[in-house]
């Protein structure tokens, strides 16, 4: 970005040309999801997997701290969900990346287990989950369910969708799986009589409709879209082999962001907005605690921060401070 310290009025690209802009720069440059370390640094987690276009390395942060921006997380961001890489088969291509949260763990048939071998929350309400992924082992020095593991059956891939692909799909070669329970845990290199037990227990809960330990399939907003047995459609045996697990880590949510007033306006750190320098989308901050994904949240604030940014360039709003 360029300016004279006071106002940004342009932008500087790679080869030194420089773009002037007479009203105003709007930093709409997405998240930070294929930037690992800035992701790991910012939401918290010892490990997360990449999610959506490569080009979202955090652009937009770094162009607005380096001008004195305040960049503010939410402390409890329900965003995240969780997923896993799928190999490229062509050399030279990045990893594909499949959000588990979407269509595994909201169907019967599967569980979440943490590398105690260890079920943690209702598999089927993420926003259960993303608290449980923030919580620290202080005695063990570790997050406990960081990295966790999805295990699901047969019976899962004849109704539901694997890795974002038709029902019948072969399941990649690269994911874990064994005739025996026990087996797969030792693959998974978690303990297998554990894990073992684990669905033992899982399973007689599926077979009475009741999870004792969680209450998977008890909220009314994820039955109304269930599809499974009648007793709780949220809950499926996990028994007819072959059993297959594969490792999920947190996937970024974003809960960090240029902190921008009403008018889109960044926020310099002492108080005041920066002029010229606007932010819309992801790139900004977002205030409310435990913001958490639906559809469409993410186009309507950009569309309707871009549109405050431009009225305030047009000067058709008053100037305020307040963030």
């Amino acid at each position: 970005l360029s300016g004279d310290g006071e106002r940004v009025d342009g932008v500087v690209l790679d080869d030194g040309q420089v773009i002037t802009a007479k009203r105003g720069v709007v930093i709409a440059t997405g998240g930070y999801d294929w930037n690992v370390d800035l992701g790991k640094q910012l939401e918290g987690f010892p490990d997360v997997v990449p999610m959506g276009p490569v080009s979202l390395t955090g652009d937009g942060l770094v162009l607005g701290a380096e001008l004195g921006a305040v960049v503010h997380r939410i402390q409890n961001c329900l965003s995240v969900m969780l997923g896993y890489t799928i190999p490229s088969a062509t050399e030279g291509e990045p990893p594909s990346s499949c959000r588990a949260s979407i269509v595994e763990l909201f169907s019967p048939h599967t569980l979440l287990v943490n590398h105690h071998a260890e079920r943690f929350a209702d598999e089927s309400y993420f926003q259960e989950i993303v608290p449980r992924l923030r919580q620290f082992d202080a005695l063990r020095h570790q997050y406990p369910n960081v990295p966790c593991y999805l295990i699901f059956d047969a019976q899962y891939l004849e109704r539901y969708s694997f890795a974002n692909q038709p029902v019948g799909t072969p399941v990649p070669g690269f994911v874990a799986h064994s005739d025996s329970m026990r087996e797969l845990g030792a693959k998974l290199g978690i303990d297998s009589d554990k894990l073992a037990a684990t669905v033992d227990r899982f399973n007689n809960f599926a077979r009475t409709g009741v999870d004792g330990d969680f209450h998977r399939g008890e909220k009314r907003w994820r039955l109304a879209s269930a599809s499974g047995p009648a007793k709780n459609p949220s809950l499926g045996t996990i028994e007819k082999p072959p059993f297959y697990g594969v490792q999920l880590l947190p996937s970024i949510g974003n809960s960090t962001g240029l902190l921008a007033n009403q008018h889109a306006q960044v926020m310099h750190h002492r108080g005041r907005p920066i002029e010229g320098l606007y932010v819309s989308g992801v790139a900004a901050a977002r205030t409310e605690m435990g913001a958490g994904y639906q559809a469409g949240m993410n186009l309507a604030s950009a569309m309707t921060f871009s549109y405050l940014a431009v009225e305030h360039m047009a000067g058709k709003t008053t100037t305020s401070h307040s963030p």
